[in-house]
């Protein structure tokens, strides 16, 4: 059995009432290789995963309609290790 040389991402999708947020578009961008982009959509209980990633820097995207669009540039996977990243997304009051 090789070594893990991949890791992971988890992560939640709340409103800033901390309620969970199914059906968000969660895209995840690689920044220091050459990973294509990934796309999920989070569950009903508001959560998602990437897993099987290189390591290296990754940029966090969520969005939904009604809502501000969440950018995070600044998540790093590890090998053999699952990076927890918290979404908070705000309600949009543009008409």
């Amino acid at each position: 059995m090789s070594d893990p040389v991949t890791g992971a991402i988890r992560g939640s999708v709340t409103d800033t009432q901390g309620e969970d947020l199914p059906g968000v578009t969660v895209t995840l961008k690689g920044l220091s290789n050459s990973q294509p982009t990934k796309v999920v959509v989070s569950d009903a209980e508001g959560q998602f995963r990437f897993l099987g990633l290189p390591p290296g820097q990754y940029e966090v995207i969520a969005q939904m309609a009604g809502f501000s669009p969440f950018d995070d540039r600044d998540v790093y996977v590890r090998i053999d290790q699952t990076t927890q990243v918290r979404v908070v997304l705000s309600p949009n009051h543009m008409e």
